[in-house]
């Protein structure tokens, strides 16, 4: 007979303490000076072009600190891929799937940077479907 008996028993985990009282810390519980939050605004469309897009409201929103498009990325290089750089990080002049990135908000609490994103208004010309 083995000394290995693992298979069909139950494994105590070593946090399942702290997972259970909710005293665990994950990643997303670190907090450091001057951390700001990001919400990423994502494309409404499948395919379109952007016409515009107004961050003035978003911009005001209170404990907001940025609302970065495409056009403030300027001189960087704006894409990324696993093998291929076909990617943009924020869609430049038009949107090609649902969901793409099209601005990030940037603020002092999760809250603010998801308020303020449902403030970024995108101005879209729908193109037709591939």
């Amino acid at each position: 007979m083995s000394e290995f008996n693992v298979v069909g028993t139950s494994v105590r985990r070593r946090d399942l303490l702290e997972k259970v009282t909710g005293a665990a810390q994950y990643a997303v519980d670190a907090t450091m000076p001057g951390m700001v939050h990001a919400k990423v605004v994502r494309s409404e469309r499948a395919h379109a072009r952007i016409l515009g897009i107004d961050t003035a409201e978003a911009l005001a929103a209170h404990d907001v600190v940025a609302v970065v498009t495409s056009a403030d990325l300027g001189p960087l290089f704006a894409r990324f891929g696993h093998i291929i750089a076909d990617h943009y990080i924020l869609a430049p002049e038009k949107v090609r799937y649902f969901g793409e990135p099209v601005a990030i908000v940037l603020a002092e609490t999760p809250a603010a940077a998801h308020d303020a994103a449902q403030l970024v208004r995108v101005d879209y010309e729908d193109l037709p479907s591939v």
